[in-house]
């Protein structure tokens, strides 16, 4: 990504339209048209003259004054500031940190497979594949997937009942002391429990609440709780074989 935006830009940076889609979440929460109402008589913003007919999409929807434009960095500047006067303003800031808080619990929980556009190609981002894949459109448009063809229900059931399972086995290095288990375990369930929460919150709060974002991590719960498995299996037969030779022992003495 850094690459790839100095080779266009000539600018180090990981996102050239972070700011596009800050904005639009700001929007999702119901807080920029709320606080432009109340500053466009102070600071007369370029999105003031729309506040009234945003659209509830501002980066896909090409009514959007962001993207009608067809380029996202026409009024970054601006954009970037106004992003700044909510974030930290005293009013909007403390409930933007709050929508953030409940949409990553949101989207902690949100993790079914299938989650895929439809419909005709005439709105971004499908009008740049068929832009720059012509040769690739007739197969995109005949996807099932993208044509809500593949039952995903049976295979999100499955998911769904495995990751809580897994969640369960992930309790059972802090819960059963009676097995000595390595220090190592805990601490990787608790740098996964970090890093599931930190994908969360970090999608939530600067895009917004998608099954993908979360379903591209998921796994690695059911691959952690299969190691404690394992660690388990191991356990056993190590106290197995310690039994058996226990009682061989017992038995050569006795015999002697």
């Amino acid at each position: 990504s850094l690459v790839i935006n100095f080779y266009l830009s000539k600018k180090w940076s990981l996102s050239q339209a972070s700011h596009a889609f800050i904005l639009n979440k700001i929007h999702d929460n119901e807080l920029l048209v709320p606080f432009l109402n109340e500053y466009c008589n102070k600071a007369p913003f370029y999105l003031c003259q729309f506040k009234d007919s945003l659209p509830w999409d501002l980066i896909w929807d090409m009514k959007s004054p962001i993207t009608n434009s067809g380029d996202w960095n026409l009024h970054k500047s601006e954009d970037e500031h106004l992003i700044k006067e909510i974030v930290f303003s005293r009013n909007y800031g403390p409930l933007f940190v709050l929508k953030s808080i409940q949409q990553t619990f949101k989207q902690l929980f949100k993790f079914n497979t299938g989650d895929a556009p439809n419909g005709e190609m005439i709105n971004p981002p499908l009008i740049e594949i068929r832009k720059y894949m012509p040769s690739e459109r007739k197969e995109f448009l005949a996807a099932h997937q993208f044509n809500h063809l593949l039952d995903f229900e049976f295979l999100n059931t499955i998911q769904i009942i495995i990751v809580y399972l897994a969640l369960c086995i992930l309790t059972l290095p802090f819960v059963i002391n009676t097995i000595e288990w390595d220090y190592r375990i805990k601490q990787g369930i608790l740098l996964l429990a970090v890093f599931e929460i930190s994908n969360a919150f970090i999608c939530s709060t600067f895009s917004t609440v998608l099954d993908r974002y979360q379903s591209r991590v998921i796994w690695l719960i059911p691959f952690f709780a299969t190691i404690i498995l394992l660690q388990l299996v191991l356990k056993y037969w190590e106290t197995q074989n310690n039994f058996s030779k226990q009682e061989l022992s017992s038995f050569k003495n006795t015999s002697e």
